[in-house]
């Protein structure tokens, strides 16, 4: 992960939306260091949508006030906005 995350500054916007997912579902195993990292103001989300919602979990869950159930929501968000981003490819 935190290899991943030093291509944040070149990465696409789907990229760092992944990126983001990733470090707050594996949140307490990664250092603090590798978690302030990931600049969620760097991602657009609109207020009222699903992006928006997306990244209010990514943020609970990176502020360690997560639970397991932030972490399944989070995943289906993820998956719906990555799935919009690649069919508009």
């Amino acid at each position: 992960m935190p290899h991943l995350l030093t291509r944040w500054d070149v990465a696409l916007d789907v990229e760092r939306f992944v990126l983001a997912a990733l470090a707050a579902a594996h949140r307490p195993g990664l250092e603090p260091a590798v978690v302030s990292a990931v600049r969620l103001s760097d991602l657009p989300a609109p207020a009222d949508t699903d992006r928006a919602t997306t990244v209010a979990l990514m943020r609970e869950l990176l502020d360690e006030e997560g639970s397991d159930v932030a972490v399944a929501a989070l995943a289906g968000h993820v998956m719906r906005e990555v799935g919009r981003s690649i069919s508009s490819l």
